[in-house]
């Protein structure tokens, strides 16, 4: 079939390239369609759009020029106010001026450039006549509202005839933007490019479905062929690897006792057995070690105790000073009282009561002083107490620490002495590991004669793997094309063939060692086949299109 022989690769090519052709070729027509539009589009933005924008926004100005315009005839008895909303007519002409200048950057014809030129006209004569206006208001020659507005309605025209002309520019550019709308809507919808796009579609979609069914018969029918062949030699394959996987996990048990056996060997060496000794000594000595431990912690906890206690009676103590403290104060109260009253008695004594009433001042002055100075160190009394109770709080925990730390060291030191008890049963249990090392060599011939199998199911699955080339190179055949085949066949031919030889080496240990020799091929099957030779996508693979 001379689509098979042109290969997969060409063939892939040339339905693909194809669709992709009218692909583009919808896609071109598409974008030509659309960037005529945008570039529309984008010049209607650049030119009527912002000419309407502009405009409305000049009309807008100009309204705002005739608002501060009122109010400066409004407020004409107030030189400040008219003085503000000058200001801000100042700003709205600014403002005016800067979207008449965009509005000039916007003119596309010589009718809207006879426009601008009549709007820039009447809007001189509007400032200069709005400017003589201010000056008059400002120097009190304008008293009143009706001279103000006989005065500017001397240029009332004027100022109308900009608002007009603004009007009419952005009525005239959205009356083009909505043209340009319709134009666009109106092509949109022609029956031409509607059919065009429609007939275009169907060739490419009906192409690119018998393409698709063409490249799928030829690659499925060979394909399915291939397949049921390497099925076939799958299942003698698979039958064969069921020899091969007994005799390994035969293999793999014997291997599994041998590793056994090498570990209770390991086991035997006579550093273990000092290590053991070692151990039961070092074990001995922390168990006195802590002994002693236990015994100091003992005392350390004692004194805890002790300052405990004696933490208790301070604490009993402050709170006496602390009551002495308050029987001070109230003393200290009472002579306060006694002196009011010794005052209140000279008072009325009158002259003869006078010094006695300045001893009283005294004697109260000396009771202030005594209860201040009684309750600050009743203040202190009773920080004392909170730090001596947050001490003694403290010293509480750190005992029961300590009885923690007892505790444990007594479960350490029982511990350390059951370590001794079985380093020295270590010590009594390695000499039993020598009587393992015999049974090594009867797993080694084990795993010998379990070699030998293995390598004549090797044999049977290196013919299987012969037949699975042929089919291979079929595969390769419909992939690549024809000429892959005698390239295929070439590298088979002088393909060297190996055949695995056992050797078996006996040794003090009977230890079996297998090597490949030169022979038939080796028993993993046929030569390995790398993705790039049944499907080359490299450059030279290219080179062919």
């Amino acid at each position: 079939m001379r689509i098979t022989k042109r290969g997969i690769k060409t063939n892939l090519f040339i339905g693909f390239g194809m669709i992709l052709g009218l692909t583009i070729l919808i896609s071109v027509s598409g974008i030509w369609r659309v960037k005529e539009i945008t570039s529309r589009v984008i010049r209607t933005i650049n030119t009527d759009f912002k000419m309407s924008e502009n405009a409305s926004k000049a009309r807008a100005h100009t309204l705002q020029l005739r608002r501060y315009e009122k109010d400066m005839l409004i407020n004409l008895e107030n030189l400040e106010k008219v003085k503000g909303y000058k200001e801000k007519w100042d700003k709205e002409r600014t403002s005016l001026l800067a979207r008449i200048a965009d509005m000039q950057e916007a003119i596309t014809n010589p009718k809207q450039k006879e426009r601008m030129d009549q709007i820039k006209t009447n809007l001189n004569i509007y400032e200069s006549n709005i400017t003589d206006l201010y000056d008059l208001l400002m120097s009190r020659r304008v008293v009143s509202v009706r001279e103000g507005n006989d005065f500017v309605n001397k240029v009332k025209d004027n100022i109308h005839e900009v608002e007009n002309i603004a009007e009419d520019m952005s009525m005239d550019a959205s009356a083009k933007m909505v043209s340009l709308g319709k134009e666009i809507l109106a092509d949109s919808g022609k029956t031409t490019v509607i059919m065009t796009m429609i007939i275009t579609l169907v060739i490419t979609i009906f192409l690119g479905i018998g393409i698709s069914i063409l490249m799928i018969r030829s690659i499925t029918v060979p394909v399915n062929r291939v397949v049921a062949g390497l099925s076939e030699g799958s299942e003698q394959v698979a039958s064969a690897s069921g020899q091969v996987s007994a005799a390994s996990q035969s293999l793999a048990e014997g291997s599994s006792e041998q590793a056994s056996a090498l570990e209770e060997t390991s086991a035997s060496i006579e550093e273990l057995s000092s290590m053991t000794t070692q151990n039961a000594d070092n074990a001995n000595h922390a168990n006195a070690v802590m002994a002693e431990t236990g015994r100091v912690v003992n005392e350390a906890n004692r004194s805890m105790q002790e300052l405990t206690g004696a933490m208790k009676e301070i604490t009993t103590s402050s709170e006496d000073m602390a009551k002495i403290i308050k029987t001070i104060d109230e003393i200290a109260f009472q002579t306060n009282l006694l002196s009011l009253n010794a005052a209140v008695e000279a008072a009325r004594a009158g002259e003869a009561g006078a010094g006695f009433s300045v001893v009283a001042d005294e004697v109260r002055n000396l009771a202030m002083r005594s209860a201040e100075s009684a309750k600050n160190t009743a203040n202190m009394i009773d920080e004392s107490i909170k730090r001596i109770k947050n001490g003694s709080e403290i010293v509480s925990k750190t005992n029961e620490a300590f009885e923690q730390v007892l505790s444990g060291a007594k479960k350490v030191g029982e511990l350390v002495s059951e370590i001794a008890a079985a380093s020295k049963e270590q010590a009594q249990g390695i000499s039993q590991i020598s009587n393992a090392i015999g049974e090594m060599d009867k797993v080694v011939q084990q795993n010998a004669a379990n070699a030998e199998e293995s390598a004549a199911a090797s044999e049977e699955l290196n013919a299987q793997a012969m037949q699975m080339k042929q089919f291979v190179a079929e595969l390769i055949t419909v992939v690549q094309g024809s000429n892959a085949t005698r390239v295929s066949s070439a590298q088979t031919e002088t393909a060297p063939r190996r055949r695995p030889v056992l050797q078996a080496k006996t040794s003090p240990s009977k230890t079996l060692v297998v090597s490949a020799q030169s022979g038939k091929p080796p028993g993993n099957g046929a030569r390995s086949v790398h993705p790039e030779q049944v499907i080359p996508m490299d450059d030279d693979a290219f080179r062919d299109f």
